[in-house]
């Protein structure tokens, strides 16, 4: 069964060197990160596995500690322990970076988890995972996967064409 799409937004493909390769702001797709990479199914196990790292629960978006990685194979992948602990760590840092409770300026693309005490002037391009709590002044261009709480003052699209002039959960 597939996780819910909130939670899976960080889809990755885990080399056997231990690099990933992930883009959460363009696409929920494994297939997506195959062909963007060139990659052929035929090197599957012996190079690449799909994976996700996600948390169980929603409102965990906000605590790293809680993801955890899954390997999408069926078949045995020899070499996925050696190198688990790596993607893990490499998998944290990349979350925690998206984790925004602070004052910005702006954020130019990217993927972010908005939370309580976050106070953003712009987001440009961006794509907001999760927010529960905090402000967004401007918000162009972007799009938003899961809303609990928050502000967003202010909401266009590429065009420049309003989306919404406030949108608010308490």
């Amino acid at each position: 069964m597939s996780p819910p799409l909130q939670l899976s937004f960080l889809r990755l493909i885990a080399f056997r060197n231990g690099d990933i390769y992930y883009d959460p702001q363009n696409t929920d797709m494994h297939e997506d990160l195959i062909d963007a990479r060139g990659l052929r199914d035929i090197d599957r196990l012996t190079n690449f596995v799909r994976a996700d790292f996600m948390p169980d629960n929603i409102d965990d978006l906000v605590d790293v500690d809680k993801y955890r990685l899954i390997i999408h194979q069926e078949e045995e992948v020899f070499w996925i322990d050696d190198i688990r602990q790596t993607i893990k760590k490499k998998c944290r840092y990349q979350i925690s970076r998206m984790i925004v409770s602070d004052h910005r300026r702006i954020l130019l693309g990217g993927c972010w988890i908005i939370t309580a005490g976050a106070n953003i002037l712009r987001i440009i391009n961006g794509r907001i995972v999760y927010m529960n709590g905090g402000i967004v002044k401007y918000l162009s261009g972007g799009s938003i996967s899961y809303y609990r709480a928050g502000l967003i003052k202010h909401w266009v699209d590429h065009e420049g064409n309003e989306i919404q002039e406030e949108c608010c959960v308490r």
